[in-house]
């Protein structure tokens, strides 16, 4: 049995940490055994603990957990190996004594930590490139580090592959969901009641934790479009900010919302558990993202039967299908956003029609095709090939 140590940067649970979840506890636990490291605190480790995984925290300084890559701070930042010594050096005995066969990093600061920690160990180095680097430096940075450091790089979509110079190291893996936990017609219900929603109400939503990138602020801005054609229109918001760098983004949001006066159009869900209700909630959903490796969100609504407006940035168009299972609009363009949201609202046949092309779409991204697939990466290490 050989042995893969997973390091993820944070221990919040966002959609690389759902991915990683359903790698994981898809292994097949008679050739592989994982363990996962968070470099910091949150509600992952107990989440696989409880699903069998070994899973434990070997924190970063806080300094390192609060930077951001907003403007690719991390990058410059004073002191840098000193911070990450302690955190390595404990991780460098992990390896050490647990018998690692495989490091296998989920994130960019992971990426970063594991190529120190593979030269360190002389254990081979796999990225699992879910980010689409932004900026120029950093951008840079990783293609020459995908160079010299990881055996072979997965990314999960043929963008971030491109984004990371196109290296015949790097293999395109989708990440793949369960598509049953979407699609038990009748029994998964709405929450509508719940959240004074009348039966009249055509409800848009967006579903995911707060941060810029996500681009909730142009969905806000196209509601006052929106509503001038389609007023029964409720905007439904579900989410949290998990990264500390992104506290403060929910107030500002609201602050927008109360200068666009639409408090009354706009729900706040809050951080919930129950995505399938959500998704059923939702007439149309919506992820605006100025940048997406996959979008995952995209994916879970598909297989819910729920038609899609997107940004046609990273990998999303290789998921959703532009005027098939969508429509994919320009980052930053709340106009071109509120036109491909009309057009959907004022046409049922047209959203129930997408919405089925969307759920047989969503077959082709399962878990056992991602696992599989993974699996042979890890042959490919351990034969030397």
């Amino acid at each position: 049995m050989k042995r893969v140590l997973f390091i993820n940067p944070a221990g919040y649970i966002g959609g690389a940490e759902k991915s990683l979840i359903d790698l994981v506890t898809g292994l097949p636990c008679e050739q592989f055994q994982a363990m996962v490291v968070t470099l910091g605190p949150g509600p992952l480790t107990g989440e696989l603990n409880r699903r069998g995984i070994d899973a434990r925290e070997i924190t970063l300084s806080p300094a390192l957990l609060n930077l951001s890559r907003r403007k690719n701070n991390w990058l410059r930042m004073p002191g840098l190996p000193f911070q990450i010594l302690p955190t390595l050096n404990r991780l460098r005995r992990l390896i050490r004594e647990e018998s690692i066969d495989i490091i296998h990093t989920n994130g960019l600061k992971a990426h970063l930590l594991g190529c120190l920690l593979s030269a360190m160990s002389r254990r081979p180095l796999i990225w699992h490139f879910r980010d689409y680097p932004t900026g120029k430096r950093c951008i840079q940075l990783f293609r020459g580090l995908a160079r010299v450091f990881p055996a072979i790089i997965i990314a999960n979509s043929r963008a971030v592959k491109e984004r990371l110079g196109g290296l015949a190291k790097i293999k395109v893996i989708y990440n793949g969901i369960d598509t049953k936990d979407f699609q038990e017609d009748g029994k998964i219900p709405s929450l509508r009641e719940e959240f004074g929603l009348g039966r009249d109400a055509l409800v848009i939503g967006a579903i995911g934790h707060f941060a810029p990138l996500k681009g909730y602020d142009d969905l806000i801005n196209a509601m006052p479009l929106i509503l001038e054609s389609v007023p029964r229109i409720r905007l439904l918001i579900a989410g949290e900010a998990i990264y500390p760098a992104y506290r403060d983004y929910r107030e500002k949001l609201r602050e927008l919302i109360a200068r666009l006066e639409i408090e009354d159009k706009v729900i706040f869900a809050g951080q919930r558990d129950d995505l399938s209700s959500l998704l059923q909630t939702l007439d149309i959903f919506v992820l605006p993202s100025w940048s997406e490796g996959f979008g995952r969100a995209n994916l879970e609504a598909m297989a819910a039967g729920k038609p899609v407006v997107s940004t046609n940035v990273g990998g999303i168009p290789e998921v959703v299908i532009d005027g098939e299972t969508g429509f994919l609009v320009p980052p930053h363009d709340p106009e071109a956003l509120a036109r491909a949201i009309i057009a959907l609202a004022e046409d049922r046949k047209l959203r129930e029609k997408m919405g089925q092309e969307g759920r047989r779409r969503a077959e082709l991204f399962t878990i056992r095709r991602m696992v599989d697939k993974v699996l042979k990466v890890y042959d490919e290490i351990l034969s030397g090939r």
